[in-house]
């Protein structure tokens, strides 16, 4: 006997967009998406953009810069690239987090960004035999 399959948080808010959602907790919850996000009013101002920021997803954010994203968070949850930091100037970006946990490849290749050196120099993961300037 097999049991069903757990019903999916958005298919839950699919069947009811008119219930009484907790934004809030909606925030905080990692099944969390932009479909969701989009179905449940993203203007409501019960949503917490801390906590939301950590699960909609990059594609989502950079092509919706309209909400209050919060950019540390994302970056923390998320593997960036340099290449989207430069497509994207409008958000306000920590470089002090990025030079901390950016590939040092990309800091060698850029080497014109506002990098934080003493950050990049607290790197563990980088072995001596890899920085050479």
């Amino acid at each position: 006997m097999s049991l069903p399959l757990p019903t999916s948080l958005e298919t839950a808010v699919r069947a009811l967009p008119n219930a009484n959602w907790n934004r809030g907790f909606l925030s905080y919850n990692p099944a969390i998406n932009a479909v969701i996000f989009e179905l449940l009013d993203p203007s409501h101002p019960d949503w917490d953009f801390s906590y939301l920021s950590l699960y909609i997803g990059l594609d989502y954010i950079v092509n919706h810069p309209q909400y209050p994203w919060d950019m540390n968070a994302v970056w923390q949850n998320t593997f960036i690239k340099l290449k989207t930091v430069k497509d994207h100037p409008e958000f306000p970006w920590d470089w002090t987090w990025i030079s901390s946990n950016i590939d040092l490849q990309e800091i060698i290749d850029n080497p014109n960004e506002p990098w934080d050196w003493n950050a990049v120099s607290q790197q563990p993961k980088y072995q001596y035999d890899t920085i050479q300037a």
